[in-house]
């Protein structure tokens, strides 16, 4: 995983100190998608980064979407690579 864009606000936002809209969209997607794998509910990572529900469940979806894609081409990969019709 590459270092947050700007460090300072990531660790802020990640507080509740600022605002998620400070962060870059690659950011933003990055906490989001953490938090939620630490167990934490969509209201919560709402309430702590001081967005909607609905823009976080929005971007979490649609990161998780993105690694199940990722993992079906890879899988894909895999079983043409041996021969798996």
């Amino acid at each position: 995983m590459a270092p947050p864009d700007n460090p300072a606000h990531y660790r802020a936002v990640q507080r509740g100190d600022l605002a998620a809209e400070t962060l870059t969209t690659n950011d933003r997607a990055h906490l989001f998608w953490a938090m939620y794998g630490a167990g934490n509910s969509i209201e919560h990572i709402a309430r702590r980064t001081r967005t909607t529900t609905y823009t976080t469940d929005r971007i979490i979806r649609r990161i998780g979407r993105e690694k199940a894609d990722d993992h079906l081409a890879a899988v894909a990969v895999e079983h043409r690579w041996k021969g798996v019709a």
